[in-house]
C-alpha cells in the first residue's frame, strides 16, 4: 500500500483564478464607487445629509436609546448613531432628498431634549461607519 503523502501544490494554480475573482467581487461589493464609471452630463449632487449635534436635557441610557429608535423611524434617515456616555453626542445621515428637520425637533421634544452645537454637512457616499466629529 502506498503511504505517500500526497500534497496540494498541483491544485493551486486551478484555484488560484477563482480566488482572484471572488477577491475582485468582494471588493466591488465593497467599494463599489471606487470602480463605476463617471457619469457625463450630470452634476454631482450630494445624496446624504449628515447631522452632528450634541443631545441636552436627556442623560439616562434609556431615554438616549428611545431617541435613537425614534431617529430611525424617521423617513429617509439611513444610520443614526446616539452615544449614552457623556457628552450625549449623535449622529443622523438621511437621505437628502426625504430630510425634515422638524422630525428631528420633534423626537427630541417629545423626550424633552434639545440639540446643541449643531453641524451640517452633505455626503456623496454613505460611510460605512459612523462616528461623531
Amino acid at each position: 500500500m502506498d503511504t505517500e503523502l500526497r500534497t496540494d501544490t498541483e491544485l493551486k494554480p486551478k484555484y488560484r483564478l477563482a480566488f482572484l475573482s471572488y477577491l475582485f467581487a468582494l471588493l466591488l461589493l465593497l467599494q463599489p464607487a471606487a470602480f463605476a464609471q463617471p457619469s457625463e452630463g450630470k452634476e454631482s449632487r450630494s445624496q446624504f445629509h449628515r447631522l452632528d449635534f450634541k443631545i441636552e436635557g436627556a442623560s439616562c441610557a434609556a431615554c438616549l436609546i428611545r431617541l435613537e429608535k425614534k431617529f430611525k423611524s424617521i423617513a429617509g434617515m439611513q444610520k443614526v448613531m446616539v452615544s449614552i456616555h457623556k457628552p450625549y453626542d449623535a449622529v443622523l445621515i438621511s437621505d437628502s432628498s426625504k430630510f425634515k428637520m422638524g422630525m428631528v425637533e420633534k423626537a427630541l421634544k417629545s423626550e424633552n431634549a434639545r440639540l446643541a452645537n449643531l453641524k451640517e454637512s452633505d455626503l456623496k457616499e454613505l460611510p460605512i461607519i459612523i462616528a461623531p466629529k
